[in-house]
């Protein structure tokens, strides 16, 4: 009868430790950006379950354990951008623009290309337009910004033009 309520207990333990796993997979990707944006998308949504204060507080300190500068913060409007950061593409910079309303964080980027690299005037930071080419600088630092996202929990994301 012992064996048999350990056998029990074991596969009862079994099931609680593979529940608690998927639980933890779920959670975890979660933070992922959901789909590929359509083309064109400039703006990109993220949603999740904080108040304004404690959701702002948490994306700025993600976004720096992962590198990024903080510029320009305001704590009365809830908003900062990140310093220039060089993109997986080299000859290219670019600068993430946070805003948190409630409990979504809205997320919009400029870029230009480096002078250095490219040999060219430096060009100034336009706006961040969503391409689907692989190479293409709208999708070069789309998949920049999902490395960076990751590990941010949230619930959900959109997508804008």
């Amino acid at each position: 009868m012992k064996e048999s309520i350990q056998s029990t207990l074991f596969k009862y333990g079994l099931v609680l430790i593979s529940i608690a796993t998927l639980f933890a997979v779920h959670n975890t990707c979660r933070a992922q950006l959901l789909n590929e944006p359509e083309k064109g998308t400039k703006k990109i949504t993220l949603l999740c379950s904080d108040n304004d204060l404690d959701l702002y507080k948490r994306i700025g300190l993600h976004m720096v354990s992962k590198g990024f500068t903080i510029e320009n913060p305001s704590s009365d409007f809830f908003t900062f951008n990140t310093g220039p950061k060089k993109a997986s593409r080299n000859d290219v910079s670019y600068k993430v623009n946070f805003a948190v309303s409630g409990s979504k964080v809205i997320i919009t980027m400029l870029w230009r290309v480096d002078a250095v690299i490219a040999h060219h005037p430096e060009s100034s930071f336009q706006e961040w337009e969503y391409k689907q080419r692989v190479n293409n600088i709208g999708n070069v630092i789309f998949k920049d910004l999902t490395a960076a996202l990751t590990g941010f929990q949230c619930d959900d994301s959109q997508y804008s033009k």
